[in-house]
Order: structure tokens, then C-alpha cells, then sequence
């Protein structure tokens, strides 16, 4: 994501490290989505019968 951070930075003229704590919050944003997102589609759908035999208790 870095390069798209450049990008930024070059279009809208910004400085290099404000386009650099920009990347850093998207990646930031998009992981906790995606912790957040597969959290609650297992507990509603509960987890595969795969996974659920690798669990240590």
C-alpha cells in the first residue's frame, strides 16, 4: 500500500510522512475489519467442522 501512499502524496501535496501515517490507518482500518468481520461471521455461523476439531481446549 505504500506506492498508493506516494501516489497520494504526489497528487495532493502532502508531505511524505503525512501520506505515510494515511497508509499506515488504512492498513490499520482494513485489519480490524477483517479480524471483526471473520469474529462475528463465526460466531453466527459458527466455525467449520475442520477448524473446530483443531481447537485446543
Amino acid at each position: 500500500m505504500f506506492p498508493a501512499g506516494l501516489v497520494m502524496a504526489l497528487w495532493s501535496g502532502v508531505t511524505l510522512l503525512q501520506a505515510l501515517i494515511a497508509d499506515m490507518a488504512i492498513l490499520v482500518f482494513f485489519l480490524v475489519c477483517t479480524v471483526v468481520f471473520t469474529w462475528a461471521f463465526d460466531r453466527v455461523l459458527g466455525l467449520p467442522q475442520v477448524a473446530a476439531e483443531h481447537i485446543i481446549p
